[in-house]
């Protein structure tokens, strides 16, 4: 069935480039969407994924949450889920969790196409990687679970 539809490889990245690209898409969306081309596309949902999950924790009142967002920022790992914070830090938090849970879905819808794509024995093309080594690129902050997330301090955290 996907053979009818694509040739022998397909950019799978074609979805975030219209986001990005997309004017009347909202600014942090737009970046997110940037910030992810190129990353593999299991990495960048499972990434994108706990990163959101991290925030749905907070939202919801739980200390979890802060913990894994500490976590998370902490870790000596490629920068790709700091980037995803950064651009979204600082925002709301209905904005934030809206903003990630619009990524995840982008990446979800990405991540079966490769997979599907691969089933079939078709070529999974993506830009270049963002992220030139999978350390961090400079100092890393020391996080713990009780670091101001802005507007998230007005939530309740039990």
């Amino acid at each position: 069935m996907l053979e009818e539809f694509v040739s022998d490889t397909f950019d799978i990245e074609l979805g975030l480039k219209d986001a990005f690209d997309d004017t009347t898409q909202q600014p942090s969306r737009r970046i997110l969407a940037a910030l992810s081309i190129g990353m593999p596309p299991g990495d960048a949902f499972y990434a994108a994924r706990e990163l959101h999950n991290a925030v749905q924790l907070i939202v919801g009142g739980t200390r979890r949450g802060r913990i894994k967002l500490a976590e998370i920022l902490g870790a000596r790992c490629d920068d790709y889920q700091r980037a995803l914070w950064y651009a979204v830090a600082g925002r709301n938090h209905f904005g934030v969790l809206s903003d990630l849970g619009w990524l995840v879905e982008q990446l979800d819808a990405r991540l079966k196409v490769a997979i599907e794509m691969s089933n079939n024995g078709l070529s999974v093309v993506t830009d270049d990687a963002p992220y030139a080594c999978d350390g961090p690129r400079g100092p890393i902050g020391v996080f713990t679970s009780d670091f101001d997330v802005s507007a998230f301090d007005m939530l309740s955290d039990s």
